[in-house]
């Protein structure tokens, strides 16, 4: 199943609970599985019954399982963007090769000294996000790994999520017997799989994501998720 690169991507939603299961071929990712099950657990943001949400999480699972002739063991999960917050910020380190060129390690140190910020303890890190890169006062949005240079500057958005929803959430789906690789704010997801932050550096766009009982408006501006309403 590693060779085949197939993943498994779940989405719990105030109606349903959606499993898609996709396989990587040729920079491409086609579809083999959708799984929808009726799921009425979650409403207004916040859990109202776990163990539906485990029992629908299971059932699509196996479901799943019965087609693509393997078991279902991990999942990314997106997550409702309810009370998602954003935090922006520049960080600055110094480029540590011996030759001054720009390496994964460089960026990982930008991406460590962000998340060291201190963030209150109603909400939770789930993805940490490099918007631009500056080195010798040019800026792009494409990682300049061997640019040489003596310090990095790096643009980093940190998205943060509920932590009693995406704690509880992550919780459910482990219950299931689940294991959650990653975790994406819904609308962040949304705008990723439509390539829509590369449109929204010169213009702005609102993502309207509809279900059941919930309306979740995104704008995403200079080709970032500026905020989001539930």
């Amino acid at each position: 199943m590693i060779d085949k690169q197939i993943f498994a991507a779940l989405e719990i939603t105030d109606s349903e609970v959606r499993l898609i299961v996709g396989e990587f071929f040729n920079t491409r990712f086609n579809i083999i599985k959708v799984e929808r099950v009726a799921c009425t657990g979650l409403a207004s943001g916040k859990i109202t019954d776990a163990r539906n949400i485990q029992q629908a999480v299971a059932k699509a699972a196996a479901n799943a399982s019965k087609l693509i002739g393997a078991s279902v063991q991990k999942v990314i999960l997106a997550i409702p963007s309810f009370n998602m917050k954003r935090y922006s910020m520049k960080v600055t380190v110094p480029v540590e090769g011996i030759d001054q060129t720009v390496t994964v390690n460089d960026i990982r140190s930008a991406i460590k000294k962000a998340q060291s910020v201190n963030i209150p303890d109603e909400y939770a890190l789930i993805q940490t996000v490099c918007v631009k890169y500056t080195v010798n006062g040019i800026t792009s949005r494409r990682i300049p790994l061997n640019e040489r240079c003596s310090e990095l500057t790096v643009d980093i958005d940190l998205i943060c999520a509920d932590r009693d929803l995406s704690f509880g959430l992550v919780s459910c789906v482990e219950q299931a017997g689940l294991q959650v690789m990653d975790i994406f704010m819904d609308v962040y997801a949304v705008a990723k799989e439509a390539a829509l932050f590369e449109q929204a550096v010169d213009r702005r766009i609102i993502i309207l994501k509809i279900e059941r009982d919930t309306t979740t408006l995104g704008l995403l501006n200079k080709g970032r998720l500026t905020t989001c309403f539930v």
